[in-house]
């Protein structure tokens, strides 16, 4: 098998990720995890028929508390360079860096929480609202819930099932559990495939949505 991230590296320049729409790299017998954070103009991706654990499709949320931070130690610095005209105006700045700080560990802390929890990593905040195509199946996703799934949505298809035999006997399989009701916010869902997992009820609530089949 190959390391996924680093068969992406060689194959998808960063300088080119953000143009890109549509990725299809189902069926390279890829391992281990992926980071597609780079592609923000993603709207399909397919990465069936691989041997994923964790896949990131977004920005990292902390990278925009860090921006912050450095944007307003820059001011600091610059206030205390004026220090004796700006007495009042630095020391609100300290103050509001004081507090970028103790933002940015909480932040921090709650994302390894999170990571350590979640082997889907996707990022509510700065998510691409155009992804209308998500298929993850046949890969080795941990057991889990379908709510990392519930903010997707501008999502239509969403294939997360199994359909090889070979790596389900194998163990190889993606193992989502629990109900169908974490999707009911997905309005515009025209295509599920749950085939071969442990998901369970809630189909009342996906039937409210005309257009699902």
């Amino acid at each position: 098998m190959i390391k996924a991230q680093e068969w992406l590296d060689k194959n998808y320049p960063k300088n080119q990720r953000g143009d890109i729409k549509k990725l299809d790299i189902s069926k390279k017998n890829l391992e281990g995890t992926l980071d597609l954070s780079d592609f923000v103009n993603l709207e399909e991706l397919d990465c069936s028929n691989n041997f994923f654990t964790c896949i990131t499709i977004v920005h990292n949320n902390k990278q925009l508390l860090t921006n912050q931070l450095l944007d307003w130690e820059e001011k600091e610095e610059i206030a205390e360079s004026n220090s004796s005209k700006s007495s009042s105006i630095s020391e609100e700045i300290r103050e509001l860096n004081k507090l970028m700080k103790k933002l940015a560990r909480v932040e921090e802390e709650k994302d390894r929480k999170e990571n350590a929890q979640s082997q889907v990593e996707l990022n509510r905040i700065l998510v691409p609202d155009n992804l209308t195509s998500l298929d993850i199946s046949n890969n080795n996703f941990l057991q889990q819930d379908l709510s990392i799934f519930s903010w997707l949505v501008s999502l239509q298809r969403l294939l997360i099932g199994n359909s090889d035999e070979e790596k389900f006997q194998s163990g190889i399989y993606n193992k989502f559990c629990g109900s169908l009701s974490y999707l009911k916010s997905l309005t515009k869902l025209e295509c599920l495939d749950i085939s071969n997992t442990d998901v369970d009820g809630g189909l009342a609530e996906l039937s409210k949505n005309e257009k699902w089949m």
